[in-house]
């Protein structure tokens, strides 16, 4: 103040207290505006730590739903490997029944050709009880695959029936992550839209 003064007005001596000076105070008022705006800044210290522990759980949530899409995705790509599987084993069941039929013609045209070309009828009798036990053992062999065919089968469905099982199960687990998800963001949008306020 002295500078713009340039020293043409004397300087106040207002502040230039030589005595001591006595508290002249009788009241003390309490500044409730700083308890105030104290108290909203640790407010708004919690909202913000309470949104941003939200906003990690959120993260979580959505991170375990991926991994769950992931394993979902899994499971669909092993159903589909298993009924890959499935039908490769029922394509060469039916090749070894077009083979095994094939055998019965062979072993019939040879049966035919025999008893033309045999003239003796115990010959003919003993080559045709020789064929009858091929055939039976044959038949039985058969027999046998389609009784382990049909255990397989009836194994494959019921993993197919558990599969599906749990695969109802997940997207009831999904749908249930989505909706606390979408509780969630709900939540947070109405916590954002109040400190917005």
């Amino acid at each position: 103040m002295t500078e713009k003064n340039n020293n043409l007005l004397p300087t106040p001596k207002l502040y230039h207290q030589t005595k001591s000076i006595t508290s002249n105070q009788q009241e003390y008022r309490k500044n409730y505006l700083t308890d105030i705006l104290k108290q909203q800044e640790e407010t708004n210290l919690t909202v913000s730590r309470t949104v941003n522990k939200i906003n990690e759980n959120l993260q979580h949530s959505m991170s375990t739903q991926d991994k769950n899409h992931q394993f979902l995705l899994d499971k669909l790509y092993s159903q589909e490997k298993s009924q890959q599987d499935l039908s490769e084993m029922i394509a060469t069941q039916d090749l070894n029944v077009r083979q095994v039929y094939d055998k019965v013609l062979v072993h019939e045209k040879c049966h035919e050709d025999l008893t033309l070309k045999l003239n003796d009828q115990d010959k003919n009798y003993a080559q045709l009880l020789e064929l009858l036990k091929v055939q039976s053992l044959l038949s039985e062999e058969l027999q046998e695959n389609i009784a382990s065919n049909e255990e397989s089968s009836k194994k494959v469905e019921q993993r197919l029936d558990k599969l599906e099982l749990s695969l109802e199960e997940e997207k009831l687990l999904n749908q249930a992550t989505i909706d606390q998800l979408a509780y969630q963001e709900n939540l947070t949008r109405g916590i954002h839209t109040k400190l917005e306020k």
